[in-house]
């Protein structure tokens, strides 16, 4: 190889490596880009999600504080504390809480939102997501009777006892679930003082 091919092949590669970082420089713009767009539209959608969830289980709340920070110093579940809610009527009195969980279902967790009375009790539940099989275990979603054998209830659940049942067929997405409504009574305790952290 001469010297003039020498100098054309670390002639091409610069070109390469120049042309290389003005691709990457472009496409991290563009991505800059798109985050910059879609960021606000995707946090404008969770925070509907969130509201519109909180209201299925707290139709009565008028406006809500977070103290998600004060009880997660204190968590020790192995279900994800997601957020939790104060929620106040008109006159700003606590009637209770809203807390999202993530309990482990079958094939990924499952967003759920719990509805507690200021006095401890599970007044609803409202499933935000799940991508448990279709028909099967999203029957926890669907089926009203299973949901509503939380209702009322002040303490940790057991499936086969106090009247709680799992949903044949759906053990997994079904014991998840109890798992979820567990861990919101947790976080209710943590935050009302009931069990230390």
């Amino acid at each position: 190889m001469g010297l003039n091919d020498s100098k054309k092949t670390s002639s091409d590669l610069l070109k390469l490596a120049v042309t290389l970082c003005l691709i990457t420089l472009i496409m991290a713009g563009i991505l800059a880009l798109i985050h910059f767009v879609t960021a606000p539209k995707i946090a404008a959608l969770n925070q509907e999600k969130l509201e519109t969830a909180m209201a299925a289980v707290m139709p009565a709340g008028q406006s809500f504080e977070d103290v998600t920070q004060q009880v997660s110093a204190n968590w020790t579940n192995d279900v994800s504390l997601v957020n939790m809610q104060v929620a106040k009527d008109g006159n700003g009195e606590v009637i209770g809480y809203c807390i999202e969980v993530q309990p482990k279902g079958y094939s990924d967790v499952i967003d759920m939102m719990v509805g507690i009375s200021a006095d401890g009790e599970i007044l609803d539940s409202s499933i935000i997501s799940i991508s448990d099989t279709p028909g099967i275990g999203t029957r926890v979603k669907t089926d009203a009777d299973f949901a509503a054998q939380f209702k009322g209830k002040t303490d940790t659940v057991t499936p086969g006892t106090g009247g709680v049942s799992l949903i044949s067929g759906a053990t997994y997405s079904s014991t998840g679930f109890t798992n979820g409504i567990n861990a919101a009574l947790e976080a209710y305790k943590i935050l009302s003082g009931k069990v230390s952290g």
